[in-house]
């Protein structure tokens, strides 16, 4: 749970998959997100035998990374990805009139209440009642910036107020100018109410 911790506080600093060795500790801690994730997803219930099940087949493959991520649950790891990333702020998300889509849940965990009993209790490592706090901004004043780590997320909140004027975003460097064509960044929006 520090691992995990570690990585939803600073989620744009860390990878989801080590660059190299084992990885720090936050990197180890969005490697369990994520196989937590798709573990609730494809196990075939909830039982710890399915769980075993659905891990025996990640780990009994001759296939390794995404590759054996996509044959064993049947997506894409690029759509894994980003709904893993949308689970880790919706999943048990309170805002009257939103609820997260089912593939936008974990299933075993309930992590802000877990987080914040953590926070309760150990204060000096878990800081915070929930560690992924999102930036927030005025839609049309939005500008996030920095680097983007592959497989992980950075989150921000742009708000907009019902009939306000429509903004646009553009992914682009420090100059103002488009990214290269090579470069695929990816955006992922979500309505919340």
């Amino acid at each position: 749970m520090y691992n995990a911790y570690q990585y939803l506080d600073a989620t744009g600093s860390h990878y989801l998959l080590a660059d190299a060795g084992i990885g720090t500790l936050a990197e180890r801690g969005a490697m369990w997100l994520f196989v937590r994730y798709i573990t609730d997803r494809f196990r075939a219930d909830t039982s710890f035998a399915a769980t075993v099940a659905f891990t025996r087949k990640l780990e009994d493959s001759t296939r390794t990374g995404a590759d054996n991520v996509t044959a064993q649950t049947g997506v894409a790891f690029d759509t894994l990805v980003a709904r893993w990333g949308l689970a880790n702020w919706v999943s048990d998300l309170v805002v009257p009139g939103f609820t997260a889509r089912p593939e936008l849940t974990y299933t075993s965990w309930d992590f802000r209440t877990t987080y914040g009993s953590l926070h309760g209790s150990d204060p000096a490592n878990f800081p915070k009642a929930f560690p992924l706090v999102p930036t927030a901004s005025a839609g049309d004043l939005t500008n996030v910036a920095g680097t983007l780590r592959a497989g992980s997320g950075v989150y921000h909140r742009a708000l907009q107020a019902p009939l306000a004027a429509a903004f646009q975003l553009q992914f682009g460097d420090a100059a103002g100018n488009y990214l290269p064509a090579n470069i695929v960044p990816r955006l992922t929006i979500i309505r919340i109410r």
